[in-house]
């Protein structure tokens, strides 16, 4: 009920937004997350947003650019699910997605320098 407080108020006051992110490993419960959620609050004050892989207008944009379109207008919610955090995970098991980055001195998988 707290949410749905905050929720009212903010709609109310055309002031702030909340950001909810969820980053988890595939069927651990994030799609059952967004549905409890959206029964205690208002679902038209709340803009969900899937990441999947970028298609090739993300793509010639930083790997931010996305999220940062998603964001939602005040007096909502938005509900990431999967974020940014993703590109730096799947970039170290799959170096060779750097290179759609477009990232100065990278031009092939064996520029990337590790870095610990």
């Amino acid at each position: 009920m707290k949410l749905s407080k905050k929720q009212e108020a903010m709609y109310a006051h055309n002031h702030n937004t909340f950001l909810i992110c969820l980053q988890v490993m595939d069927t651990s419960g994030k799609d059952s997350l967004i549905r409890e959620v959206n029964k205690k609050i208002n679902p038209h004050g709340v803009v969900v947003q899937s990441f999947k892989t970028p298609n090739s207008n993300e793509l010639e944009h930083d790997y931010l650019w996305r999220n940062y379109l998603a964001l939602s207008e005040k007096g909502k919610f938005a509900v990431f699910n999967r974020i940014h955090y993703e590109n730096v995970l799947v970039t170290r098991v799959h170096p060779k997605y750097i290179l759609f980055e477009y990232l100065l001195g990278i031009e092939k998988v064996e520029d990337i320098k590790p870095q610990f």
